[in-house]
């Protein structure tokens, strides 16, 4: 499917949220990308915020949205695996490809510790983190 300009937008601003984000979600408001943005382009969202939120709300990355129309504003909540950096990410296709169940804040500490390393064999380091992070786990609740 080919995408549209309000298709385009909609993922800049996604993209803006998952890298803004603390958490799941994140309100982006029109105001907030004014520096970044021409004032064509600014325009062009105000006109066109309804539609955009629609492609908002269809994007994969993007559990739930509510848009406040007023402030033109997208709240949104994604989907937890596109918050984690690439090291994250392997972490928790490893945890998943070994069916192990890890919270959330975990694999992004562990990706946040991989994250500055540079590594050759990046898929046995991973395991033998987790491994680790196991040990520790099973230490904590004895």
């Amino acid at each position: 499917m080919k995408k549209n300009i309000n298709d385009l937008i909609a993922d800049y601003i996604v993209e803006v949220g998952i890298e803004e984000t603390m958490s799941f979600n994140r309100t982006i408001y029109l105001s907030e990308l004014e520096n970044d943005l021409s004032e064509e382009l600014i325009d062009y969202i105000k006109n066109n915020s309804s539609e955009i939120a629609e492609s908002i709300r269809k994007n994969e990355k993007v559990a739930e949205l509510d848009f406040e129309d007023r402030e033109c504003g997208f709240d949104m909540v994604f989907y937890w695996y596109y918050c984690l950096n690439n090291c994250g990410k392997d972490i928790q296709d490893r945890l998943n490809e070994r069916d192990i169940d890890v919270e959330f804040e975990d694999v992004v500490e562990l990706g946040n510790e991989l994250y500055d390393y540079d590594i050759k064999n990046r898929s046995l380091f991973i395991d033998q983190c987790i491994d680790k992070y196991l040990k520790k786990d099973e230490k904590e609740l004895s």
